[in-house]
């Protein structure tokens, strides 16, 4: 293969970006043919997965790279090796025993950084580099940047740790313009090579890409197919045509076609690629993975996503004294309440002082005619559905709980609720559950001393889940977990869920 001199160096990252589809594992004949194709390809590095610390979650053989791992892929490949690191997860004393095994094998470290934790990277990717690697720091989030761009000090110590910088786009995010922009600014400080890694979610990767090329950037990322998280990257094939239509590089188009050939059956089944949901993390610079999750397994619109959270009008603080309750009955979307909806109205009404919590507004005509007081917790869309239903006469014994500004939507208040209407605070409530009404209800039932939850709606799916469904019956059934020793809940219906039960049948 010959190049002309001074190109652009090309890292193809496709075992590393598409394990997060396959857990890190890949056939033996894929990764046999993965090798000897890419070995005739013009690549200068091939990024083959995470060194990482232990976890409790199965993760698979490309994301720890035990030695033997290692060993074939040196073995297969003549291309220089690299790996990535999480620089969240893994601190200077990790670094010993991560790249125990790496020496003699790996060229490349890159590390995987927030904005946030830049200057504590330095002093990790120092100690990668007395190790004897090359380092590159992937600074992520690169659409969110504008004109807070890394300080000119700060630079100068990369220029002094690190062999690459990377500007990472990592909600796909970016246009050209901006890549350029940053990129004047880079190069005006940067002595080291700059390199781009753009994600597809607004089609731009190539692009933008080219537009990072044409402005100083030294080194670009793609994988074959796009293969990556979301709606996946650049595609190998599509920036090697492009570079070959330039005459930078020569090119065996048979050969692009043959490793294109051997992930066809993967993007069959996995379906990376952009997508509504993904267009609309990339123009919100949102998590792709959050918003996806927000309308798959939330039922959340489109149109609440909103990068600065803001509502209609300003809602009352969460001060806001309403009556003081023991108990509570929480309702989810099941169809259970429904089919029992006279007798969970018979209980409440001989209780009188228990609170009516909704989760969900699918439910809400059940109970339109209960004089109980009754909050109903929004976020997105769910408060459309609510002002929907036409049964619901009297809001006076009512209050709108808006999610605090974690859950990164819009919330709609229904405009019998304006004036009814707490909007929680974030640091009132633990963020590890992220964006789950279930988790944040309950931590409102323990704030507000209530001592017994009696949970209805929460039905599970049946014998046969989506993937979402799954994973959002595996998210409650963890918090319910989480909260049984602080808070005692009992179903009142058939639940699939591992919760004690009391049939409402003996309650009334």
């Amino acid at each position: 293969m010959n190049f002309k001199e001074d190109r652009l160096l090309l890292l193809d990252c496709t075992l590393r970006d598409g394990g997060y589809y396959t857990n890190w594992d890949f056939p033996e004949d894929l990764l046999i043919s993965y090798f000897e194709l890419t070995n005739q390809l013009p690549l200068d590095y091939i990024e083959i997965g995470y060194f990482s610390i232990q976890k409790e979650d199965y993760h698979g053989a490309f994301y720890y790279l035990p030695q033997k791992v290692l060993e074939k892929c040196c073995d297969r490949s003549i291309h220089k090796l690299a790996v990535m690191i999480n620089e969240k997860e893994v601190s200077e004393n990790d670094c010993s025993s991560l790249l125990e095994n790496a020496k003699g094998y790996i060229d490349l470290v890159r590390l995987a950084v927030k904005p946030e934790n830049l200057e504590r990277s330095l002093k990790l990717g120092k100690r990668i580099k007395e190790e004897g690697f090359e380092v590159a720091l992937n600074l992520m989030y690169a659409s969110e940047w504008q004109d807070n761009y890394p300080g000119k000090e700060i630079l100068q110590q990369i220029n002094e740790g690190f062999d690459f910088f990377y500007l990472v786009d990592s909600y796909g995010g970016m246009f050209p313009d901006s890549v350029q922009k940053c990129l004047a600014y880079l190069k005006s400080e940067l002595t080291i090579l700059i390199g781009f890694h753009g994600h597809n979610n607004l089609e731009l990767a190539l692009a933008n890409s080219l537009a990072a090329r044409n402005s100083g950037a030294g080194i670009i990322d793609s994988t074959v197919l796009g293969m990556g998280r979301g709606a996946g990257n650049l595609r190998t094939e599509l920036l090697l045509s492009v570079l070959f239509k330039e005459q930078i590089i020569e090119l065996d188009l048979d050969v692009l076609n043959s490793i294109s050939d051997i992930f066809e059956e993967f993007r069959g089944k996995y379906h990376w690629g952009t997508n509504l949901p993904y267009m609309v993390s990339g123009i919100r610079s949102l998590p792709q993975d959050a918003v996806m999750s927000q309308v798959k397994k939330r039922f959340f619109s489109l149109n609440s996503f909103k990068k600065d959270i803001s509502t209609k009008k300003e809602p009352v603080s969460e001060n806001y004294k309403f009556p003081k309750f023991e108990k509570a009955i929480l309702i989810g979307g099941g169809d259970s309440v429904k089919s029992h909806c006279e007798a969970i109205n018979e209980f409440a009404e001989n209780e009188k002082n228990i609170l009516i919590i909704f989760a969900s507004s699918k439910n809400v005509t059940c109970f339109s005619e209960s004089s109980n007081f009754q909050l109903h917790f929004l976020a997105g869309n769910e408060g459309k559905r609510l002002q929907s239903q036409k049964e619901i006469k009297d809001f006076s014994n009512r209050i709108a709980i808006l999610a605090p500004d974690f859950f990164s939507t819009l919330t709609y208040i229904p405009e019998n609720l304006e004036k009814q209407s707490i909007k929680l605070k974030s640091k009132d409530f633990d963020q590890k559950y992220q964006r789950s009404m279930t988790a944040l209800i309950l931590q409102f039932c323990l704030k507000h001393s209530i001592k017994e939850l009696f949970v209805t709606g929460y039905d599970g799916y049946g014998g046969t889940m989506t993937k979402e469904e799954l994973e959002l019956f595996e998210e409650n059934s963890r918090i319910f977990e989480d909260f049984k020793d602080e808070l005692k809940i009992w179903s009142l219906t058939p639940t699939e869920y591992s919760l004690d039960s009391r049939s409402i049948y003996t309650l009334i």
